[in-house]
């Protein structure tokens, strides 16, 4: 299967696992999804556990690419605030919401680390930072407000206006500038 191919194969994986739930994605669906054979899809992908692994590595690289996004520049070249600022903005984007929702349950397990969570830990300082320094204590928590936000937006019948979206990445980014003790 040509890169191409191997993409709209994963693409179309995402549209139904959307639109219908994971229990949706089959070899046939994604097959008549992405307009391609069973055997096709199968010489790629040897089984459903691949197929979704590979989904959930497409899903992680385009929050990824969000986040460089919303960034606006190399993440060598940012600061852990920028980072954290970069992640609290994605997760108040509606159009990220159903992939970071799909990342967030895993219908497959992974040996070591889901793709979300590799991403979370180049994003975010680990717990035993913030347990150590005070100033990545602060960025776990703006971290922890950012994936509060998505969760909310993905449960709550109303969504917050645009808005408080803004005055909270306002209020985050004055909270993060100020110096620690």
């Amino acid at each position: 299967m040509r890169p191409s191919s191997r993409h709209a194969v994963l693409d179309a994986t995402v549209r139904l696992a959307r639109a219908e739930g994971m229990g949706a994605v089959t070899f046939e669906s994604v097959a008549a999804e992405a307009g391609l054979s069973r055997g096709g899809i199968l010489y790629h992908f040897r089984s459903k556990d691949d197929l979704l692994i590979a989904m959930y590595e497409h899903l992680a690289a385009g929050w990824e690419s969000m986040l460089l996004g919303a960034l606006g520049k190399p993440y060598e070249e940012s600061t852990a605030t920028e980072r954290v600022l970069a992640y609290v903005n994605v997760a108040l984007d509606p159009s990220a919401r159903s992939d970071i929702t799909l990342l967030a349950d895993p219908a497959v397990g992974f040996e070591g680390d889901s793709p979300a969570q590799r991403i979370i830990e180049r994003w975010s300082p680990s717990t035993e930072e913030a347990m150590r320094d005070p100033r990545s204590f602060d960025i776990l928590l703006a971290r922890l407000v950012g994936d509060g936000l998505w969760l909310n937006a993905a449960l709550a019948a109303e969504q917050l206006p645009a808005g408080l979206h803004l005055a909270i990445v306002e209020r985050l980014t004055d909270w993060l500038d100020r110096p620690t003790n």
